[in-house]
């Protein structure tokens, strides 16, 4: 098996993962959905619906291309070189780079998802602090989670976008420590 089937493999077993995660996703908007329709606000569930359904197709196609198109996706991530080919040749430098990928890409799986559910919940506190300031608590800790996952989602894309220079660090640590 070469590395880049390797990091491809890895690609699928995240889209496969993946699937899990939207699945939670739609749970969570369902969820939201009958919190929001039990209150009998049924005006403002419209923008909602379309949020959750937009939200989840987005994030369904993501799915779909990690799972059908994995060595596609793994040879877009690799740097290329002059020729235009992926730098892959199979060292165990090349199978480091490719397990900070496939972690770069796993991060951004649950990362993504948990953004717009906490968007979503930060809409919703949101209004209802305007409405009276009781849930004001709430909306501060919707925004430090929003902030985390904003955090996690940059940990992911520099997993998945400097995997080279973070295996080189790590080399150099582990030959000085």
């Amino acid at each position: 098996m070469k590395s880049i089937e390797i990091l491809a493999l890895g690609i699928r077993v995240v889209g496969i993962m993946f699937i899990l995660q939207v699945l939670g996703f739609i749970g969570h908007g369902y969820a939201l959905m009958e919190t929001i329709s039990h209150f009998g606000e049924d005006a403002g569930m419209a923008p909602w619906l379309v949020f959750y359904v937009v939200s989840w197709l987005v994030l369904s196609i993501i799915c779909f291309v990690l799972i059908k198109y994995p060595l596609t996706v793994a040879r877009r991530m690799l740097p290329r070189v002059d020729n235009d080919e992926p730098v892959f040749n199979g060292s165990i430098d090349d199978l480091a780079i490719a397990a900070f990928m496939v972690l770069g890409v796993y991060i951004l799986t649950w990362a993504v998802p948990d953004f717009f559910h906490n968007l979503g919940i930060i809409l919703r506190i949101y209004n209802e602090v305007t409405a009276n300031l009781y849930n004001k608590g709430s909306l501060y800790d919707a925004v430090l989670r929003q902030a985390i996952t904003v955090m996690e989602i940059g940990i992911g894309v520099y997993l998945c976008l400097q995997a080279r220079g973070l295996n080189n660090l790590l080399r150099r640590l582990r030959g000085r420590a």
